[in-house]
């Protein structure tokens, strides 16, 4: 599976956000407008940190770092790579 893929997925679970919903995200939309916020973003790190087998530095987790798919891409990236 790839990224995008693997990011909507949880987004799905995390945001309690319909597939058809997630599907029809752009890579740019602000996921605030769906329900991101400090709490769900850290449901969202610690799917990111059991998917990938990562540990995001405290310095990453700001919200800031994943208000787009674009972000969250660019933050499991940087921890992949």
């Amino acid at each position: 599976m790839d990224t995008i893929s693997n990011i909507n997925k949880m987004l799905m679970s995390v945001l309690k956000i319909d597939h058809s919903v997630v599907s029809n995200l752009s890579t740019e939309q602000v996921l605030t407008d769906y329900g991101l916020n400090s709490l769900t973003a850290i449901q969202l790190v610690v799917q990111i940190e059991n998917e990938y087998g990562v540990t995001i530095d405290d310095i990453d987790l700001l919200l800031e770092n994943m208000t787009t798919i674009n972000k969250i891409v660019a933050l499991i990236e940087k921890y992949t790579q």
